[in-house]
């Protein structure tokens, strides 16, 4: 009836196996389905989780560290790892909803993520998968788009050796470390309780080229 105007109808299949009618009205046949297309991008389907595309990625991320946590897959200092990280990146993408993440938002907050804080990109990046992965099971999501995300490339920084006047002071101030007073201040040193071996280390290193680890 065309007094009455125009009503547009689709036939939607949800996650959860049911066709459902959407359906919407206008005043003329553009109106209507104009109107019928912008319901279904906004549509919020019915699932058995309790995520949709419409929650937070921070939902999912911490949905994930809970799960991981209750069934003991994470220990303890690698959950800490991995919260210290999803807090570093949360900021950037952390109040965006499922449907808005895509593979181009993640690597450019990876990418802003690395001038302030590299260390935190890798872990950011595993924690922000394994949420959309969370997010996917739970019927959110069809796919995850942090699959299609490679790492920021690594700024590689200068190598500049010690002088030979560096060398001296930090030899220098290795000695009088291992007192237990500083002789200047007549106060104990701040820090770690001083160790005969500091020395002996110090020199190991820079005659080596020894790094910490080996």
């Amino acid at each position: 009836d065309r007094a009455r105007g125009f009503t547009a109808v689709a036939r939607v299949r949800d996650p959860d196996g049911k066709t459902r009618r959407v359906k919407r009205s206008g005043k003329s046949q553009a109106e209507a389905t104009r109107r019928l297309r912008e319901a279904l991008v906004d549509r919020v389907p019915p699932t058995n989780g309790t995520l949709s595309v419409n929650s937070r990625l921070s939902e999912a991320v911490e949905g994930w560290l809970e799960e991981a946590t209750d069934r003991g897959r994470l220990r303890d200092g690698t959950l800490r790892v991995y919260r210290q990280a999803w807090k570093a990146v949360a900021p950037l993408v952390g109040e965006l909803r499922l449907g808005e993440v895509t593979a181009g938002v993640l690597t450019r907050a990876l990418a802003a993520l690395a001038e302030t804080t590299p260390g935190q990109v890798k872990n950011a990046l595993v924690v922000t998968r394994h949420g959309l992965s969370h997010a996917v099971r739970a019927g959110a999501l069809v796919g995850n788009p942090a699959r299609e995300v490679e790492l920021p490339p690594r700024q590689r920084r200068e190598v500049r050796a010690l002088t030979v006047e560096e060398e001296d002071r930090l030899r220098r101030l290795a000695r009088e470390h291992r007192q237990l007073i500083d002789e200047a201040t007549g106060q104990p040193w701040p820090g770690p309780r001083p160790t005969m071996l500091l020395p002996d280390v110090i020199d190991l290193l820079l005659g080596t080229g020894l790094r910490i680890g080996e």
